[in-house]
Formats: structure tokens, sequence, C-alpha cells
């Protein structure tokens, strides 16, 4: 079994660096971003969102380099890892050997994820501190699923998830302060953190199927606002897009 990212992009609405990122900034002299890979062409510099915002990329990777190396400290964009999932009992074991990056007989670059077994699967960490906004090419088998995690939080280390997942929390609330690591009650966090500032590592799946069931969602604590929860389905209507030529979100 074989999974297949032929490309990688994050766009960020216009402004450009992240709230995360302080200090100056200074433009690279040959006018493409620091993490947008060389090969990416330029008509996918700028994309207008469904909502008619424009955004501008700041991180591509076109995988079009074989025999990319994804060991710790190799690769200055992807780092793969050698462990066992011990989370939620999952069957799982997640190996550097079982990456590489091959050039299709059409010219395209691949990142290939090689499965043997049904039990052994696979994930990189990347560096970057993502923006919101996203777009990728991918071949999934069986159960697909593309999803990120705030930076302050790693899978399948569940030290650093205890109290940090799914939060995204900036106010002192007394009642949830104890459920929350890094509370906006705190005002001696230290690790260099700021003072009465609530974070957390939230997550938000883009893609996750099974069968002909698509689904997007984005995993919050201490709850998402009732204006920005998903509308329900009416008249009977089935909960899941369903995959085909006439699939339509909300």
């Amino acid at each position: 079994m074989k999974v297949l990212v032929l490309a990688f992009v994050v766009l960020t609405g216009n402004g450009g660096v992240s709230s995360a990122a302080k200090g100056p900034h200074y433009d690279a002299s040959s006018g493409i971003p620091a993490w947008v890979d060389i090969d990416t062409p330029k008509q996918f510099y700028k994309a207008t969102s469904s909502r008619g915002e424009s955004w501008d990329l700041v991180m591509s990777d076109e995988f079009n380099r074989p025999g990319r190396n994804f060991t710790a400290g190799v690769d200055p964009m992807w780092t793969a890892i050698e462990m066992a999932d011990g989370v939620n009992a999952a069957l799982e074991y997640y190996s550097v050997n079982m990456t590489e990056t091959v050039t299709e007989a059409d010219g395209r670059g691949v990142f290939r994820i090689i499965t043997k077994l049904d039990d052994i699967s696979f994930r990189v960490y990347n560096q970057y501190k993502n923006p919101p906004g996203f777009q990728q090419s991918i071949y999934y088998p069986t159960w697909p699923g593309v999803w990120l995690l705030g930076n302050l939080g790693r899978a399948l280390f569940m030290a650093s998830t205890s109290r940090m997942w799914p939060w995204s929390y900036n106010v002192c609330d007394a009642n949830l302060e104890k459920d929350q690591r890094i509370s906006a009650c705190d005002g001696n966090p230290g690790f260099g953190l700021n003072p009465h500032q609530g974070r957390g590592a939230p997550e938000i799946d883009i893609l996750e199927g099974g069968g002909a069931a698509i689904s997007s969602s984005v995993q919050i604590a201490p709850g998402m606002p009732d204006e920005y929860r998903p509308v329900f389905p009416i008249n009977g209507e089935s909960p899941y897009c369903i995959y085909s030529n006439e699939c339509k979100t909300i």
C-alpha cells in the first residue's frame, strides 16, 4: 500500500507574516518567500478563498527531488519519526525507512509513504508554524486523513498534549483553569510564555473519511460558539458529504 503526496502548500491572508513571528521581517532578494519551493509555479503564489479573500503562498513543497532523507535533523522542512503509536490503543508503527521521494514517469515529484502491513502507518512533523490556509494534492487508500495539530503539542507524545489538546482559549475562567495547562489566569507561566495569555494545541482535520463519507472538522476546547457551529441536517438528510461530482459543502 502506498500513499502519494504530490504537493503541499500553505497560504495565509494578505499581510503575510504569521502572528507568531516577532521582530523585523526581510524579504528574500529573489522575491521567493523563504519557505516556498522554488519549483512551485507562480500561478499558485496567490489564491482566492471561497469567501472572496485573497491569500498569499507562504510555504510549499513539490517533493520533486528524489532520494530526500527525512531522518531527524537532515531535511529542513520535514522530520519523520521512529516510534510506536500508543495513543488510543492504536496498532501502528511510524518508521523513517517507510518514506521516500521519487519522480514519476510524467515528471511529477512525489513524497511516498509505503505501508507493508495494515498495522503500519507513518506521520511527518513539519518545522514550519502553519498559518490557516492549506492546499494539497494527495492519493489515499482506505481511510484518508489530512490533519494538523497546534505546534505546542506533538502527536504521539502524550505528555505534550495532556491539557494542551485541543485548547484554544484566551480567557481567564476559574472553572476551566485546572483543565487548560497554559491558562489566561496564570500571571507567571514561565518558559518565556506571556503572562495571562491562554494557549493550547487545537486540531484541524482538513480531510477525514471512510467508505463514501468525507468530513472536515475543527476540534477546539472549551467549545465552539454557537454561531460557528455547522448547520445540522434537515429532513432526514445525511450529515456526510457523499463523494461524487455533486458533493456540496456549506
